[in-house]
């Protein structure tokens, strides 16, 4: 879905932590994290959702996939 070369937007929040990225397509992916775990959204344009979810180690978890 998400090709890396291809982001051309950053969203920082006041903390200076990268919260959401777009690409050229209009394709999200956003990131929250505290010090327990960290959760990667990848939202494309017809609205379908994957999660990731990463442990303090930075292991991935978990696994989610939703459809529109």
């Amino acid at each position: 879905m998400f090709a890396d070369n291809t982001f051309i937007s950053n969203v920082y929040n006041a903390a200076g932590f990268l919260i959401n990225t777009f690409d050229q397509a209009g394709n999200m992916r956003s990131f929250s994290h505290n010090n327990m775990y960290r959760i990667t959204n990848e939202i494309d344009t017809l609205g379908n959702n994957r999660q990731f979810s990463y442990n303090s180690k930075g292991a991935l978890s978990e696994t989610h996939g939703f459809e529109q």
